[in-house]
């Protein structure tokens, strides 16, 4: 692939058309940045989840260090750790590489991002789908990260493509028959799997609520499609129920009769979410769920998790009470609303934000519409190493009070050999040219 993109570009920038100057690549592909590198292009390098995550990332070597993970990335043992006393806590065994696939995709999915680590320190820019109002603790101990979100597919210019099922717009029609702040939306994403003993504890479950419900199933939801629902739940569903392939999902959460959203935590599910002032009920699956949760849970507090049973099973009656509860206290629907307000002021063109340092004069005048703020300064304290935790409970969602912090420098500047890049500041009227074009899709 290096290759075959650099005979792209040249053969693109020996033509009579418009020049590649610039290229804009996903962290996770840190060889198109290397390539851009070589041959002298400007290079972004974009992280569409949470700062968090990708601070994470760039103290593995810490984490080695300390013994939390072992040379392959496999956690040492099951404990909590934060980066931050005011970060939240995370499980070893939810690292992202730690829970995604078996054992030899862990491997490799650890090895791709400690390459990532060494291939991103070439990038002009380093940016993130995230706010600093969402993660200011993050954005202050590593300012090099750049937050240019929320990338909202409704801040595109045009219809947006590239799903994988088609969207039943109908959904819409049938919402507009919802009373306001009524239905349940539940969305898995694209990879959520169930179990059928899962899916049909959950139909039941959702059942239960006597809420009017919109629940996406995409066909491989389940392992076992050959009756996968509860004898005659699809009859009774139909009384106050609708059941789609795919639904538009922003729109379907800036619904007036949406109450909540029923979410794997996905990112873009999250900042989707947040844009509209929805609170969660979170069912995280793999990968960076699981992180995204506990901001959503423990930071945020716009969430409630669900208990499993003694056999990982969430049951119908802990689905119902938790529906309960969360429509039934009305702070978390405040809460929701306030962060609404905090993701949408971040959303909006006029009020990108850039560090004054990464601009020159001339740039706060190319770049009008940039609210330059001072760099901040990182934050210094004094952490003691690693000690030894007892196990979380494995049946609940809830974070032990007891933590540990990673790394005896962690909250100074970034070690050596596993900082971030330092962007150009000649780059600065470039920057603000990026962001308004990811913002505008």
């Amino acid at each position: 692939m290096p290759g075959k993109l650099e005979e792209l570009i040249e053969n693109i920038n020996g033509s009579d058309k418009d020049k590649i100057t610039c290229i804009v690549a996903d962290e996770l592909l840190g060889w198109a940045l290397e390539v851009a590198e070589k041959m002298q292009i400007k290079r972004a390098a974009v992280w569409s989840t949470a700062a968090a995550l990708l601070a994470l990332g760039f103290r593995i070597l810490e984490l080695l260090d300390d013994g939390i993970i072992k040379n392959n990335g496999t956690p040492t043992k099951n404990q909590m750790i934060k980066l931050s006393p005011t970060m939240p806590a995370i499980s070893t065994t939810h690292f992202v590489w730690a829970c995604i696939g078996d054992l030899a995709t862990k491997k490799t999915f650890f090895e791709v991002i400690v390459k990532n680590n060494k291939s991103v320190a070439v990038a002009d820019w380093l940016i993130c789908n995230s706010t600093y109002e969402l993660e200011p603790v993050v954005f202050t101990l590593f300012p090099n990260i750049m937050p240019v979100g929320p990338l909202l597919a409704s801040n595109r210019l045009g219809n947006s493509a590239g799903y994988f099922w088609p969207k039943d717009s109908t959904c819409l029609e049938w919402l507009d028959q919802q009373p306001a702040n009524s239905v349940i939306f539940v969305a898995f994403g694209s990879f959520t799997v169930f179990d059928q003993i899962q899916f049909q504890e959950f139909a039941l479950g959702l059942e239960l609520t006597n809420k009017p419900f919109l629940w996406v199933v995409w066909p491989d939801l389940t392992d076992d499609n050959n009756d996968a629902y509860p004898k005659g739940f699809i009859k009774r569903a139909a009384t106050r129920g609708r059941i789609v392939g795919w639904a538009p999902q922003q729109k379907v959460l800036g619904h007036p009769s949406v109450a909540c959203f029923l979410s794997h935590c996905g990112w873009n599910s999250t900042m989707e979410g947040l844009s509209n002032g929805i609170p969660f009920l979170c069912w995280p699956y793999f990968a960076d769920q699981f992180f995204n949760q506990s901001y959503i849970c423990d930071i945020w507090k716009v969430e409630l998790g669900f208990n499993c049973d003694e056999n990982g099973i969430v049951k119908q009656g802990e689905i119902k009470n938790k529906v309960e509860q969360l429509l039934n206290d009305k702070t978390f629907k405040a809460r929701a609303l306030d962060l609404k307000e905090v993701v949408s002021k971040s959303a909006k063109e006029e009020d990108r934000v850039v560090p004054k340092e990464l601009l020159l004069p001339e740039a706060e005048v190319d770049c009008p519409n940039v609210r330059v703020v001072p760099k901040p300064n990182p934050v210094v304290l004094d952490v003691p190493k690693v000690g030894l935790l007892e196990a979380p409970n494995e049946e609940s969602f809830d974070t032990p009070k007891t933590d540990v912090h990673v790394g005896s420098n962690m909250f100074g500047a970034p070690a050596p050999n596993a900082s971030p890049p330092v962007p150009n500041p000649k780059a600065a009227t470039q920057l603000c040219e990026l962001i308004g074009a990811l913002k505008a899709g």
